[in-house]
């Protein structure tokens, strides 16, 4: 993505870019996977993704999605694959996000900003995303089952937590979140 450059950041960035190298890192997981790779600690910046923050949070339906490598089961209660998640939160109730592996996990920062609890794996940066308890569940494990059905039975719980996902998403993981951040970045580096 491009910023609009201002108070001669610009020049600074284009002769900056010559001589030093900014490492920027979508979550403190992927810094530390940097680090191991011998990335020297002090020249990485943590900058997560942003997403767009839709209007409005979408009504409960009890409708559950997930993002998944394989079909996501949980007898009793149906769960669709995504295929076009922006379309498919607007329906839904619960994501899944079920994963081996993760730098961050936008679709779970998608899910929050559209007012949807997630329940997603504890693996990767996905815990920097979702706080446990509060903005969804993280699981270790195969039991998706246990947080899907509470969030389902209790729609009080449910609808506590997608509010604190979307303000959450709004103050951390939006877009405007995104550039300024990056921005603070280079302008800590190119001073």
């Amino acid at each position: 993505f491009f910023f609009q450059a201002e108070d001669g950041i610009r020049d600074k960035l284009v002769t900056g870019v010559q001589t030093c190298a900014l490492p920027i890192s979508v979550s403190k997981f992927v810094a530390a996977q940097l680090i191991a790779a011998g990335v020297p600690d002090a020249t990485i910046r943590v900058v997560y993704d942003g997403v767009p923050i839709p209007e409005a949070a979408q009504p409960y339906s009890g409708r559950v999605i997930a993002l998944a490598s394989k079909p996501v089961e949980i007898p009793g209660i149906s769960v669709d694959l995504t295929s076009n998640l922006w379309e498919d939160l607007a329906t839904a109730s619960v994501f899944v996000y079920k994963s081996d592996a993760e730098g961050l996990g936008s679709a779970a920062l998608a899910a929050m900003a559209a007012g949807v609890p997630v329940v997603a794996s504890e693996v990767g940066g996905l815990p920097e995303a979702v706080e446990h308890g509060t903005t969804g569940f993280l699981v270790t494990g195969d039991d998706f089952a246990t947080p899907v059905r509470r969030l389902l039975e209790d729609s009080a719980l449910a609808q506590r937590m997608a509010a604190a996902a979307r303000d959450r998403a709004q103050r951390e993981f939006s877009v405007e979140e995104m550039v300024r951040n990056t921005r603070r970045a280079y302008r800590e580096v190119l001073g």
